[in-house]
């Protein structure tokens, strides 16, 4: 079994609990690499959640998002004093209620690092904080990210959730229509037919679909932000089916310009490098 061996203010006992997971194996390795102790808890470790909870100084919840609440309310209670408890997960408005349950004498913060496994450094790497309960080792964290040159972004839980509707929910729901669409034989694309553009959204389908089933499955359905976000992009298809349908030509080249004119100066869109 692993054991904590003793800490200092510079040398944190770190513990991630779904830490066997691809993704928590990436940032085992990155804590071990800055010189921390690492634990490590899953399902078929001996090292229980409960137990990890006891002795680290940094608590890191890294399952499932259908899982993280049900982990969360398991270990809370046995989180140290003055430790942190922080998730992982790419949802806030259940987790981190939940976290602020633990003793008023630990820290609490959401974190969601906007990467995969795949990264070889977090060099460039967006990581959102969702401030929950600040105490030394949160920034004591937030100084190691940006150290190693990640991006920290504070954002609320109820705002983090808002853009991972759009950012998450709706990119991935639209390139999975994508999939269901090129699935049938018939709609299969010739690749030595394809255009740059086609080819880029091949890619981006295909990560996704080369992912976690689950992971996408509580992105898509866990957020109840998503819900009028779907709402109104199934709007915009009616809409935009119509026009195609009934050869609407004007109509379709006056949507495409008010649309091309609403995103030039928009700050929500990646424009194209020159």
């Amino acid at each position: 079994m692993q054991t904590a061996t003793r800490r200092t203010a510079k040398k944190p006992v770190v513990g991630i609990i779904g830490g066997t997971s691809p993704f928590g194996q990436w940032f085992k390795n990155f804590f071990k690499s800055q010189g921390f102790v690492c634990l490590v808890a899953g399902r078929k470790t001996a090292l229980t959640p409960q137990a990890l909870a006891e002795q680290a100084d940094i608590v890191i919840v890294s399952v499932p998002i259908r899982a993280t609440v049900k982990t969360i309310r398991s270990l809370r209670g046995h989180v140290r004093p003055g430790a942190l408890l922080c998730d992982f997960t790419s949802l806030k408005t259940e987790s981190l209620p939940e976290m602020l349950k633990s003793s008023k004498a630990v820290g609490v913060l959401g974190i969601h690092p906007l990467f995969g496994p795949l990264v070889s450094s977090l060099k460039g790497q967006n990581i959102v904080f969702t401030p929950g309960r600040s105490n030394a080792w949160a920034i004591f964290l937030k100084n190691l990210f940006k150290k190693n040159g990640a991006k920290i972004i504070e954002r609320s839980a109820i705002e983090h959730d808002r853009q991972m509707a759009t950012i998450q929910a709706l990119t991935h729901f639209v390139n999975l229509a994508v999939a269901g669409v090129l699935r049938g034989p018939k709609n299969a694309a010739r690749n030595d037919l394809s255009t740059p553009v086609f080819r880029a959204q091949s890619e981006v389908t295909a990560r996704i679909l080369g992912g976690d089933p689950s992971l996408y499955t509580d992105i898509e359905i866990q957020n109840p932000a998503f819900r009028p976000v779907l709402k109104r992009f199934l709007a915009e298809t009616k809409k935009l089916g119509a026009i195609v349908t009934n050869k609407r030509t004007t109509a379709f080249e006056k949507n495409y310009r008010a649309l091309a004119s609403s995103i030039k100066n928009s700050p929500h869109i990646l424009k194209k490098r020159s």
